[in-house]
């Protein structure tokens, strides 16, 4: 109305505008059908476009201690941060291929293109200060920062370079293009979200900054005319752009859909299809994107899921062959990626480095996929617990270290929760991060280490006096689970042992010496406890503490051992406080039976976040099928003889070896994922779960009384009634 140009960043940027012929207004309705009809020119609202990550992990490896940590947390420079040289000491000279870069350029350190004087933007969330990164400029679009360490708001953009371009510098990994100039260009708020208005921006600075290679891994299902004469112009200047196709979606996303973008899907280990990358068949090219391993920021590695990470070795191999000076153009360069890409069993082509060299000096290419799964194995041997921790859940269940993007899982869950929660108002941003990594770390250990997980036979073996694990004694159930063979009281006074644990190392900053025999008797510090339990708690504790040291060793994670030690305890119990929600929830009888009488049941499944409204398919029952009726009443009859409900640990007994449901693509499934651990069903658990953990940590910073104010007590979530007795 008041005929005045709305900008949504600095002044500085809109000269990218005029460039592109194009600005950013506020129009009354009225106004803007007046402008569609009567004027020459494109009125679109300005769209919200999404990064396509499943989930961002964090798994450290040995590495040095890094220049930009002696520098300090911020710079107004993000330069200053000088990446550090290649390693000498012949103990950390050694870096990992993961299986996603192997996969498709064998050994990149062999390879004679490496990227050298490519000029590679990724327009993302910002690429971080990273010693495995030699980011040439930093150009913000989005939402500016305080100082550019962390640059990346979301960890998204470093993820994407790490694959495209680490280093070649004796430490952590290697990238495809370790050679190749990487150009930060943020677009993607901390939400890893950002408006059609900031890409066009960025498309016309890598217009006039004579950029070789655009990686975009965002994406939006509407249509616009203004970003695709953005795309368009940049690629008639012969610039090479590639894009992820997106997460769960059937057709591609734009802007990995405009014809003059190189599309991409993702493929997991097996070369088959990622459940999230549904539109392989319509992209031009798949690549690793599941349980990829790469860079995170604040100077931390990551796994991580999605087609955002699959376009990024596209641009990597797309770099390394453009520096062989033997590509004369855009279309020439995406011919060679997509004529010498592999075929697989489905039809989509995987884009192979190997190949494109050959295409391109008229050699004989490959389409045989044994020499790829070959490499994959033998990478898997080479990989030591010693170099990487490599996550081994199953996919999409609760526990699952990448289950879906809200954070179900207990890594991404924690991983979720504001760094604040992490540290005093003394620590830094990076400090905080590497706490919450200890912590998340520990919590993902107790389904993993062999000592901890219930379902393994040392997880639930005997013990002997000292608590070390003695397979001649009573069977001793694992405590870190919440399972249903313990009562409410026996599961609060594990959790309670563990948050005392973690209390007085990050609260009272008191040392742990991880001895059994300094705990004797059945309390200590108030928490009742049988001896037992406690020196085993404190035996599996000093196991994992082991573990980490293995994998955090030589890092600033570790350099504060009572810091470590607390964040290790809190990662136990929370992944304790979060099963809790998960397992002990009481399942009720309208979940299954149709009527009070138990004669009849629900024909398909009802996913909802209310136990009132979630409901089971009764044919996935044992023997109802095949008529045989005896589980279902079995069933019936235990809901009424516990009082109207049992834990949702115990449903799966009564469930076939392999239920049908419909649910986030999966149609077969194990008894247990199908609702336990299925975090589509009845999801007020997991936002239970959620909810108390930040609750907890919240109340021990205010915990500061030599004895504890929250002894015996425990934090109920009232839409999550639990299930107290044991069964």
């Amino acid at each position: 109305e008041k005929k005045k140009i709305l900008i949504n960043h600095c002044v500085s940027d809109e000269k990218l505008f005029e460039e592109s012929k194009a600005m950013v207004v506020s129009l009354r309705e009225k106004d803007l059908m007046e402008y569609k009809q009567d004027y020459d020119i494109i009125v679109e609202k300005d769209r919200i476009l999404s990064a396509c990550s499943n989930n961002d992990e964090l798994i450290p490896i040995k590495f040095t201690e890094t220049y930009s940590d002696k520098l300090g947390e911020y710079s107004d420079n993000p330069k200053e941060f000088v990446p550090c040289q290649p390693v000498k000491n012949s103990k950390y000279a050694k870096e990992i291929i993961p299986w996603n870069i192997s996969c498709i350029s064998e050994k990149p350190y062999d390879n004679k293109y490496k990227g050298k004087s490519i000029k590679v933007a990724v327009i993302d969330s910002g690429i971080d200060v990273h010693d495995e990164l030699n980011t040439k400029e930093w150009i913000d679009l989005s939402d500016k920062v305080n100082g550019y360490k962390p640059i990346d708001s979301s960890g998204h953009a470093t993820s994407v370079s790490g694959i495209i371009g680490a280093r070649k510098n004796g430490i952590g990994i290697m990238g495809i293009a370790n050679e190749a100039e990487m150009y930060s260009i943020k677009v993607l708020n901390e939400d890893n979200t950002t408006n059609i208005s900031n890409v066009v921006k960025a498309l016309e600075w890598c217009i006039d900054n004579d950029i070789d290679i655009v990686n975009m891994s965002f994406g939006m299902d509407n249509y616009s005319k203004i970003l695709q004469e953005s795309i368009d112009r940049a690629y008639e200047k012969g610039i090479i752009l590639i894009s992820s196709s997106g997460n769960n979606t059937n057709a591609i996303q734009y802007p990995a859909a405009y014809t003059n973008v190189i599309s991409v899907g993702s493929i997991n280990k097996d070369l088959r299809a990622s459940d999230f990358s549904k539109n392989n068949h319509l992209t031009d090219l798949v690549a690793p994107g599941e349980d990829v391993y790469t860079l995170d920021y604040c100077g931390g590695y990551c796994t991580c899921s999605g087609t955002s990470v699959a376009a990024a070795h596209v641009t990597g191999v797309a770099a390394a062959i453009l520096s062989s000076k033997k590509i004369k153009s855009g279309e020439m360069l995406k011919n060679v990626l997509l004529e010498s890409s592999v075929e697989l069993s489905d039809g989509s082509r995987l884009v192979n480095y190997d190949n494109a060299m050959k295409y391109i000096k008229k050699s004989r290419i490959s389409n045989d996929i044994s020499n790829i799964i070959r490499a994959n194995i033998n990478l898997a041997i080479d990989e030591s617990e010693d170099d990487i921790l490599k996550a081994s859940w199953a996919t999409r269940r609760w526990g699952d270290n990448n289950s879906y993007d809200e954070g179900t899982g207990h890594k991404s869950m924690i991983n979720k929760m504001p760094l604040e929660y992490f540290g005093d108002s003394t620590e830094s941003t990076t400090n905080k991060k590497h706490n919450r990594d200890i912590v998340a770390d520990a919590a993902c250990r107790a389904d993993d280490l062999e000592w901890l997980d219930a379902g393994k036979v040392y997880g639930n073996a005997g013990r002997d006096e000292f608590g070390n694990i003695d397979l001649s004694k009573p069977p001793c159930i694992s405590p870190y689970h919440a399972k249903s063979e313990y009562s409410f009281y026996d599961v609060n006074s594990h959790a309670t042992f563990l948050y005392e644990l973690a209390r007085r190392r990050l609260i009272l900053n008191l040392g742990l010496n991880f001895e059994p025999r300094n705990f004797e008797g059945d309390s200590w510090c108030g928490v009742n406890i049988p001896q037992l339990m406690q020196r085993r708690i404190i035996v599996d504790l000093g196991a994992v503490y082991e573990q980490q040291c293995i994998v955090f060793g030589g890092t600033n994670y570790c350099k504060n051992v009572r810091r470590h030690k607390g964040s290790m305890i809190l990662g136990i119990f929370l992944h304790l406080i979060q099963d809790i929600q998960a397992h002990r929830a009481k399942f009720t009888p309208n979940m299954i039976f149709a009527n009070n009488e138990g004669t009849s049941y629900y024909i398909g499944d009802t996913f909802t976040n209310s136990s009132s409204n979630s409901t089971i398919n009764g044919q996935n029952i044992k023997g109802v099928l095949e008529g045989d009726y005896s589980t279902y009443w079995s069933l019936y009859n235990a809901i009424n003889q516990h009082g109207g409900s049992i834990p949702m640990i115990r449903l799966k007994d009564f469930l076939r070896d392999k239920c049908s449901i419909n649910c986030g693509g999966v149609t077969s499934c194990k008894p247990s994922a199908a609702y336990e651990d299925n975090p589509f069903f009845y999801r007020d658990r997991y936002n239970a779960a959620y909810n108390l953990s930040l609750a907890y940590i919240d109340r021990m910073k205010g915990d500061t009384d030599n004895s504890s104010k929250e002894l015996g007590t425990y934090l109920y979530y009232p839409n999550v009634p639990l299930f107290t007795d044991s069964y």
